[in-house]
């Protein structure tokens, strides 16, 4: 397999990968995105940040200029990978959109509904490095911890990702609207489990509550400061 090197040199900036993450990781991984995101849709975003300078590119695919659903979401991953080699983490909007969107950036405004609801359960506190592993076991631990206590309520099982320093669940939702009912019914979800699971290094995030919220597309590298052996950039991928 191809070794993308310790260090890559693109148009943004130079990062490194200390890892030895290979392209061919990125593309298998990639295609996994669609076990979780709808893909027979109107369109979907691909939102692009600078890690260091928070600049943001933004590129919307429309499934109506493709010949196939397979084209579609090719480009998808290929963009996708292309522009987190340039250095820029990568995402993907977590609600399907009105059809009718024809813009650069969703807002809320413009998601037709909500299909998905996710935890992202990451470091307590702010940091500027990425995990380290135990850190990392820590969240995807209590991921499994959340996961259970759901599954005893009803909720069934959800789809567990690695977002490149914590955990992240997601559930499928039965198209629940946009309203400021149904948002605050997902904000208050998000506060209570916060609020009995939360410890002084781990914890669920309460603010990934708005409809037109993005989250890591997976095949790509999460960047965050600095990479050291001890606190490695990963690749966002499907754990189960």
């Amino acid at each position: 397999m191809e070794k993308l090197g310790l260090e890559w040199s693109g148009p943004m900036t130079q990062t490194t990968n200390l890892s030895g993450i290979t392209r061919t990781d990125m593309e298998v991984e990639a295609k996994k995105n669609w076990t979780l995101f709808q893909s027979d849709v109107a369109l979907l975003e691909i939102r692009c940040i600078n890690p260091f300078t928070r600049a943001v590119v933004c590129r919307v695919f429309f499934r109506q200029e493709f010949p196939s659903i397979e084209a579609f979401r090719e480009a998808i991953e290929a963009y996708a990978i292309q522009m987190n080699l340039q250095g820029y983490n990568i995402y993907i909007n977590l609600n399907p959109a009105l059809p009718s969107f024809n813009g650069k950036q969703l807002s809320d405004k413009d998601i037709d509904y909500r299909d998905l609801i996710f935890f992202d359960i990451d470091r307590s506190g702010t940091h500027k490095a990425p995990a380290t592993e135990a850190e990392l076991e820590a969240a995807l631990d209590l991921g499994d911890t959340v996961a259970a206590l759901l599954l005893d309520e009803g909720w069934g099982q959800p789809i567990k990702t690695c977002s490149g320093n914590g955990c992240h669940l997601y559930y499928e939702l039965e198209n629940i609207g946009t309203q400021q009912d149904e948002t605050a019914l997902i904000e208050l979800t998000l506060k209570v489990l916060a609020k009995e699971f939360n410890t002084t290094t781990t914890e669920i995030d309460t603010v990934v509550w708005n409809a037109s919220r993005i989250t890591k597309f997976l095949g790509t590298i999460a960047r965050k400061g600095e990479e050291t052996a001890m606190r490695p950039y990963r690749l966002a991928r499907l754990l189960s």
